[in-house]
Order: structure tokens, then C-alpha cells, then sequence
């Protein structure tokens, strides 16, 4: 039997609403007064706190128990119990709402039996295997899955590949309670640095960060070479650089990236919360 892993980032964004939506118009979320774990034996005292808060903290609306349910599923997966049944009841109560999160069955804690790879060819399966913090024979933690996962990401977009992902799936055996993970790698492509501009600053300074640009029109972008060159010429500039000093407008088409820094009182409008601009060509 295989399940497909619900990312951590997806759970934590289903929970951060505090509002449903019912036939167009918004529903209020009701003060939940206190959340019981029945038959949860093998769920820590402070897995059952972390989940409370969440929960207390988006309140409880109509129709979010499966919500609930994936979150303690995962949190049963934290823990290698990757086929727990859970189910979540909600009681009204003075205008508030008494949750219930009942284990019906919580099943075995699986271990890992073997690690597998699809569509890897930039990297050695060993190296990227060395990032991957799970051994065989040792229990499948969920969130060791998801530390994987990130730490191969950094390594392919340092490397130059913007446009990768990632699937990681888990296949269990209930013959020996051993899982197989496997780990579904889209590469993309390797993306290029197109040019490279500064603007707000005096012309000398300019000139000086061009020449010391450490790219050129299509060189391999990697990430900590860009780190570093801030870093290194952090004197030249005149103000610390923060998000909304460095643009960079990422082309999924053509697999280019552009860098601005842009130091003006009023920066590009690509600068802010949402520093990457994603284009491509339909």
C-alpha cells in the first residue's frame, strides 16, 4: 500500500485561515474552549499541545475536521505510525465548539527499508542519499522526510536548478513493518544569469560592483555565489541590502535570471514580500 506525503508548508497554510467560505459568503470560525485526544497512546503529551494550539489558534468552522485529521495524521507520521485512522468530532458548546480528536486505530511504526530515486541525472544518487537524514532499520519520520527534502533543494538550486521539485513517497510493508521511500525528482534545467545592474548609486560605485560582478551573461546561476558577493562588497554599499534592495526577475521560458539592486528611496515594484517575478511564455 503507498500513500503520497502531504508537505509540511501545505498543512500549516490549510490551518492559517480563520474563515471558510459557504455559497459565497464567509463563515466566522468559533472559539474552539478545549480540544480531548481519545485513544492517542502513541501521540506525545506535546505533539497533543502543538495541534491544540493550532487549532485553538485558527478556531473551528464548519467542515475543516478533515483539516484536523491530515494534522494528526501527520503527526502520527512524525512519529513512523504512517497508517493511523483518526477521526474528529466537534461539539457546540455555549457558543464555542468542544473538539474531540479520536485515534480509532493507530497502527505500527514503520521502519525504513530502502531509499529510491526517479529522474536524478545532475547528481550522484550516493551524494544526494548523504543528505538525507533517515538510515535503514531506523524508524521513517515524517519530518526527517521533509529535511530531506529541503536539503537536496538547496543543493539543486545552488547548483543552478530553479525550476526542481520534488515527490517524496512512501510505500509500506505490512509483512515486516518496513517502508520504502521513494524520492520522484523533476530537475527542470540548469538556469543562466542573463545581466546584472545597480542603480541609486553614485557611477563610480556602480562601475566598481559591475566589474566585480562575479557572473557573466550566461554563467550558471548559483545562489551563494550572489550571497557572497553581497557580503564581500558589503562596503562599497550604501546601505545593508535587504529583500527589498535585490530584485531578481526569474524567466521559467527561457531559464534566466536578472539581478537589480536597486538602492533608490522608491525601489522597483518587483522588490517587497514577493521578491522573485516569475515569467514564462504560454
Amino acid at each position: 500500500m503507498s500513500k503520497r506525503l502531504w508537505p509540511a508548508t501545505i498543512v500549516l497554510l490549510l490551518f492559517s485561515g480563520p474563515a471558510v467560505f459557504a455559497q459565497g459568503n464567509p463563515v466566522p470560525a468559533l472559539a474552539i474552549r478545549y480540544v480531548r485526544f481519545e485513544n492517542a497512546n502513541h501521540l506525545p503529551p506535546e505533539q497533543q499541545d502543538r495541534i491544540t494550539l493550532m487549532l485553538r489558534q485558527a478556531g473551528y468552522t464548519p467542515g475543516s475536521e478533515p483539516v484536523t485529521e491530515q494534522a494528526v495524521r501527520n503527526a502520527y507520521a512524525d512519529k513512523g505510525f504512517w497508517q493511523a485512522k483518526i477521526r474528529v468530532d466537534a461539539t457546540p458548546a455555549d457558543g464555542q465548539v468542544d473538539v474531540t480528536v479520536r485515534a480509532i486505530e493507530e497502527g505500527r511504526a514503520y521502519k525504513l527499508g530502502s531509499l529510491r530515486w526517479t529522474g536524478v541525472s545532475a547528481f550522484q544518487e550516493n551524494d544526494l542519499a548523504r543528505l538525507v537524514p533517515l538510515h535503514p532499520g531506523r524508524v521513517l519520520e515524517r519530518t526527517k522526510i521533509v529535511e530531506a527534502i529541503d536539503a537536496i533543494r538547496r543543493a539543486y538550486f545552488g547548483g543552478g536548478y530553479l525550476s526542481y521539485s520534488a515527490t517524496p513517497e512512501v510505500e509500506m510493508n505490512d509483512h515486516d513493518g518496513t517502508a520504502m521511500l521513494r524520492i520522484n525528482v523533476n530537475e527542470g534545467g540548469l538556469f543562466t544569469v542573463q545581466s546584472f545592474d545597480v542603480i541609486g548609486v553614485a557611477p563610480d560605485v556602480r562601475m566598481r560592483l559591475l566589474q566585480a560582478w562575479p557572473f557573466r551573461a550566461g554563467d550558471v546561476y548559483r545562489g551563494e555565489n550572489v550571497e557572497n558577493f553581497v557580503a564581500v562588497n558589503s562596503a562599497m554599499l550604501p546601505v545593508p541590502v535587504s529583500n527589498d534592495v535585490v530584485c531578481r526577475t526569474v524567466d521559467l521560458s527561457n531559464r534566466t535570471v536578472e539581478f537589480v539592486l536597486d538602492f533608490r528611496p522608491q525601489p522597483l515594484a518587483c522588490n517587497g514580500p514577493q521578491e522573485i517575478q516569475v515569467t514564462s511564455n504560454r
